[in-house]
């Protein structure tokens, strides 16, 4: 039933695709260990766009309220060590341009996620960048 819902919610997404910039590795304690991520140097502006029109879809479909999340990829959730500071990396160009239904869980105390086989919903294509943002790739 829940699965259902959250097709439902799938197919009333409505959000443009974004592109942003990764720029560093910061490091966080959760509550199964120490976990690496990707940040970028700032969250793009149409990223709260994207998390309303999600959030809506899911709470209309499951009525649920949905929790907040961040423009972050997740490196490792088992990582080796905390980083005392921020990493900077070589920036890479990312597009985030689709949602994937998956199921998360944990198996031998490691924390993952599964894909639900068929489950993903392409987004718009992303708003044109303004010659200022061009200008500030470069």
């Amino acid at each position: 039933m829940v699965i259902d819902q959250l097709l439902r919610a799938g197919s009333m997404i409505s959000a443009r695709a974004l592109r942003f910039r990764i720029d560093r590795i910061e490091s966080r304690f959760g509550s199964d260990g120490v976990h690496w991520e990707f940040k970028p140097e700032r969250t793009p502006s149409d990223f709260a766009a994207l998390l309303q029109n999600v959030g809506s879809a899911v709470s209309f479909a499951t009525r649920r309220k949905q929790g907040g999340h961040s423009a972050q990829l997740t490196i490792s959730y088992c990582a080796p060590e905390h980083l005392p500071r921020m990493v900077s990396i070589r920036p890479i160009e990312w597009v985030l341009d689709e949602v994937l239904l998956v199921r998360g869980g944990s198996s031998s105390s490691r924390y993952h996620y599964d894909a639900i086989e068929g489950r993903t919903w392409n987004l718009l294509a992303p708003q044109e960048e303004t010659v200022n943002e061009k200008m500030s790739l470069l």
